[in-house]
């Protein structure tokens, strides 16, 4: 209780707010106090706040900043914009306030807008150009198929008509290939399943659709997943629970080749040996705490290791170790050492994390983290 107290009394003092830190980072990038990166490129960033905004035009007026965002139609970031198209009236309300949030930090010179011309052949082309030109959608005519609206009662049902309206596209469209159609809908995890049952299914006689799902958080290999708690380590205290939790994280098992079977038995080894945090006694130094290496994970090891190489009895002391001679069998052996591996891996990416790097560099190591973990 009284630790707890003292790491909330720290944290107060020690962990700045958001609002805090952000005018830290607007003073040094308006001071100059911090190095011009290289170019950044955004593209459709959605409802942006305004300190964040300001924050990019300060870093705008010292290294390249691109921002690329589709205008439904021309003026639609002036404050007295009025729509007059039916579409824009019901759909548009964000488009609105992201425009509009931008041109109050955005100078009018630095906007360079590029139109495409649309015509007018069928329905789809007639209603995009109202759409432009901030008009009433005109009448359409009944006999142009640009355009078609389907009612269904389920996502199976949507994902079931789209796959036939596909089908039929392809047979009266030579030319058509997969490569050329685009489906876009709001939610991409909520049609996943259904998307990989429906067009993942080869019906005899029917020729197959190949098929990509992009946008999911899940990737169904749970790599999203393990990635996200190993970014969270590096700074943790590598406490029991915190490496265990990731370590039986069915994408981090199968990259060390452990069993879900041999996740109890590694926890009974650990808590045999009494981890509570710390990779080894320097680490808890760097916590401010004393440099002592009982209750480590590298002590852990080191008794494990001499305990399998010089034999001996449970409870025997070898030069001061006290042996652990709980790993026995081959199988256990391989586990011990690719679980050693593991946190071996670890402690390299905590040391990788201390140095400043640019924002190429961290992606740069990124990827060699998967690689590394993930192979």
């Amino acid at each position: 209780i009284l630790d707890e107290k003292w790491k909330s009394q720290a944290d107060k003092k020690l962990i700045k707010n958001k609002a805090r830190l952000y005018q830290e980072i607007l003073k040094a990038t308006s001071g100059g106090n911090l190095p011009a990166e290289e170019p950044l490129y955004v593209f459709n960033p959605g409802l942006i706040p305004i300190p964040i905004l300001k924050l990019m035009k300060e870093s705008g007026l010292r290294s390249e900043l691109n921002m690329f965002m589709i205008e439904p139609s021309p003026g639609i970031d002036a404050p007295d914009f009025k729509t007059g198209n039916e579409l824009l009236d019901g759909f548009a309300e964000e488009a609105l306030d992201i425009h509009q949030a931008v041109a109050k930090v955005v100078h009018p010179e630095s906007v360079r807008v590029r139109s495409h011309p649309v015509a007018e052949t069928n329905n789809l082309h007639r209603v995009q150009k109202s759409i432009i030109q901030n008009s009433s959608v005109p009448e359409l005519s009944g006999r142009d198929y640009s355009i078609h609206i389907h009612s269904c009662h389920s996502e199976l049902r949507e994902v079931e008509t789209l796959h036939g309206f596909l089908l039929d596209q392809f047979q009266k469209n030579p030319e058509l290939s997969p490569d050329d159609v685009l489906v876009a809908m709001p939610d991409p995890e909520r049609y996943a399943l259904f998307i990989e049952a429906v067009f993942g299914t080869k019906e005899p006689g029917l020729p197959g659709i190949p098929f990509h799902i992009s946008g999911k958080y899940s990737d169904g290999s749970g790599l999203g997943k393990a990635f996200e708690h190993l970014l969270n380590l590096p700074d943790s205290r590598f406490t029991f629970s915190e490496v265990m939790d990731f370590v039986q994280l069915p994408r981090v098992l199968k990259a060390c080749n452990i069993s879900e079977s041999s996740v109890d038995m590694l926890k009974h080894w650990f808590r045999d040996n009494h981890v509570e945090w710390g990779l080894n006694a320097s680490h808890r130094g760097e916590e401010d705490q004393p440099e002592e290496k009982l209750q480590t994970w590298r002590e852990a090891f080191r008794r494990g290791w001499m305990g399998q190489l010089t034999g001996g009895e449970p409870g025997e002391i070898n030069n001061g170790t006290l042996l652990y001679r709980e790993v026995r069998s081959g199988d256990q052996k391989q586990v011990w050492a690719a679980f050693s591996g593991l946190i071996n891996h670890l402690e390299t990416t905590r040391n990788e994390c201390r140095n400043s790097r640019t924002c190429g560099e961290w992606m740069d190591l990124f990827e060699n983290w998967i690689n590394r973990f993930f192979p």
